[in-house]
């Protein structure tokens, strides 16, 4: 059986305070979407993404060391009720954007992955199994901190048969993630590659954020990839849903989902649109957003 997930994200990089208050607008849009999402509904008949959140904050003030933010959170499984649970996360959501406004603020440069999850009944729930997950890894050039976060369903069973683990103990994007740590470890060197050569998991969506943050004498040095793609064999509604779009600004870059964007374009926000299509970009700080490959429908 297929366990869909069904959530909403933004992810990009800005390289100035401007830039920094246009992904803080985005973020509250997102908080926006979760509490209610029309694409969800004509897609699902469910109105909000209530199951959890997460964002990885990286910035940084006037040049100083970067700065990192991490969190996870998911109401269920403190002997609540689904409804009390869900209020709860919508609540905790909102509040997360208020902080995350606050610091963005105050920072000259900043990369963010910012996501609100709706699992199906099958999917394990709870803040560890809220995204971004989180993953260490090392390349001969140094250690690495990979935090990954996805919209869509993969094929899990597969990716935890090649990964020698019990697809039961993890959700598909956590097996994703871990799949990308050990391809690493392995000697493998990029990232790209190995995000094309695993779109052939896709079940409905591959729109996946990751930040990679990589350890050089004590200095972090940051990029970011963004992938896009879903299944052909989707209804209509379910591909307005899962498309996910490029925003791009004079010191801002990045994806969010579709609902986000609506919104974004609703209130006006000083961003341009195209649709991301299926493919892989990179962002990094000496380069910007670069797209980088496409993704093809080659399947297992």
């Amino acid at each position: 059986m297929w366990r869909l997930a069904m959530c909403r994200l933004v992810a990009g990089y800005a390289w100035s305070r401007d830039g920094a208050s246009t992904l803080s607008e985005l973020v509250e849009l997102a908080a926006r979407a979760a509490e209610k999402d029309p694409y969800l509904y004509k897609a699902y008949s469910q109105e909000t993404h209530c199951h959890g959140y997460g964002f990885v904050l990286l910035y940084r003030i006037e040049g100083d060391a970067w700065r990192i933010l991490y969190e996870r959170y998911d109401a269920y499984g403190a002997n609540l009720s689904e409804e009390e649970a869900c209020r709860r996360n919508i609540e905790a959501v909102k509040g997360a954007t208020e902080r995350l406004k606050a610091i963005l603020a105050t920072a000259d440069e900043a990369f963010i992955i910012f996501h609100v999850r709706r699992a199906s009944g099958e999917s394990p729930r709870g803040s560890m199994n809220a995204h971004p997950f989180f993953v260490k890894s090392r390349r001969w050039s140094g250690a690495l901190e990979i935090y990954l976060a996805h919209n869509g369903s993969i094929d899990k069973s597969s990716l935890a048969h090649e990964l020698h683990l019990s697809p039961d103990d993890y959700t598909d994007s956590h097996l994703l993630a871990l799949s990308i740590a050990r391809r690493l470890e392995a000697g493998e060197e990029d990232i790209v590659r190995i995000l094309v050569e695993n779109y052939k998991y896709t079940i409905t969506a591959y729109n996946i954020a990751i930040l990679v943050l990589e350890d050089k004498s004590g200095s972090v040095f940051p990029s970011m990839y963004l992938a896009s793609g879903y299944s052909e064999d989707l209804d209509e509604a379910k591909k307005e849903y899962y498309k996910h779009y490029i925003f791009t600004q004079s010191t801002a870059a990045g994806i969010v989902s579709s609902t986000i964007r609506d919104l974004a374009v609703a209130n006006g926000v000083p961003v341009e649109f195209s649709q991301a299509g299926k493919a892989v970009y990179s962002i990094t700080v000496s380069e910007g957003l670069v797209k980088q490959a496409y993704l093809t429908e080659t399947r297992q």
